[in-house]
């Protein structure tokens, strides 16, 4: 039996632990953007809901941090650059010459 943690480099444990952490922030993110747009909605609700929809600006601001948590977590491996890419592009400038 071959202990999984022995065989994957550090740099993959270190960016796998990056992307679990983000997923574990995406929900929490969320639901403070929920929270935060559902008070500010009622607060403007109750204040008579006349003039601009001010509560679109906060909900946009926080909706841009929804988005870039998801696309941490979720989205392109962006970030982490394998032994075996940089053995490719070493290959590749290598023989470019």
């Amino acid at each position: 039996m071959t202990d999984s943690a022995t065989t994957v480099p550090d740099s993959a444990r270190d960016y796998a632990r990056r992307r679990l952490l983000a997923r574990r922030n995406v929900p929490v993110i969320a639901l403070v953007w929920v929270a935060v747009s559902g008070s500010s909605t009622a607060i403007w609700a109750f204040t008579g809901a006349t003039g601009h929809f001010w509560p679109i600006w906060p909900m946009l601001g926080l909706g841009v941090a929804v988005v870039a948590a998801a696309l941490s977590a979720y989205g392109p491996r962006v970030g982490y650059v394998t032994d075996d890419a940089v053995d490719r592009e070493a290959r590749r400038l290598v023989t470019r010459r």
